[in-house]
């Protein structure tokens, strides 16, 4: 199953094939810096104004729980990697699977280009549990 991320406005798209090849292409304003480790090593991108990244894990259920805590960030990027849960943020206060933001299965959600949120990021399924990567830059 291929994993795609694309925003037309911002003009980025991002897929990575049922085979793990990652394929990338942009048109954005400014710089992104791209350093590739190996080929099967880590990739790390950081937006233009961004002096550093971080990126982890973390599993989210059915009561609220902290991906990220509050602080000072130029950029963020959130992925829901289960494949059938459907995975809701908060951000500054616990989300409600009625009023949180969904990211669905296998989606992403990032936050456009120029705007940024100091809150805490919190996430919360209907039911189980879910694995959801993160990538914060500061």
């Amino acid at each position: 199953m291929d994993t795609s991320i694309f925003d037309a406005v911002q003009g980025f798209a991002a897929r990575v094939t049922s085979g793990g090849e990652l394929q990338v292409s942009a048109a954005v304003p400014g710089t992104v810096d791209v350093n590739v480790a190996s080929a099967s090593g880590p990739l790390a991108v950081t937006p233009a104004g961004a002096s550093s990244a971080a990126y982890g894990q973390v599993n989210v259920g059915t009561s609220s729980t902290a991906v990220l805590a509050q602080g000072a960030r130029k950029g963020l990027l959130v992925a829901n990697l289960d494949a059938t849960k459907t995975v809701y943020l908060g951000f500054g206060g616990a989300p409600a699977t009625t009023t949180g933001f969904p990211v669905p299965p296998g989606g992403t959600f990032a936050l456009p280009a120029g705007v940024t949120t100091d809150d805490e990021v919190n996430a919360v399924t209907t039911s189980g549990t879910a694995r959801v990567a993160f990538a914060e830059f500061t």
